[in-house]
């Protein structure tokens, strides 16, 4: 039990606490922000080079198909012609 007429001042104590609550919080929020960056920035590039790879192998694979058909028709034609 206390005294009521001596109440402890917990204002500085509160302030304080605020303070670093509110530093603290801007803190994380902006290590937040740059992780969140970073791992996009990271994703991004990935994505973009798994295109790039997909797209050269497409390309790839559609020369050897164009390939392929033009022997056919060529091997097609030297035997028709025979």
């Amino acid at each position: 039990m206390h005294n009521p007429i001596y109440q402890v001042d917990t204002t500085t104590i509160f302030n304080q606490y605020q303070q670093w609550f509110t530093d603290y919080s801007v803190t994380k929020a902006a290590e937040f922000l740059t992780w969140q960056t970073e791992v996009t920035t990271a994703l991004e590039n990935w994505i973009d080079a798994q295109e790039q790879d997909f797209l050269a192998w497409r390309q790839a694979e559609e020369q050897l198909y164009y390939t392929g058909w033009k022997d056919v028709k060529t091997a097609l034609m030297h035997g028709l012609k025979r």
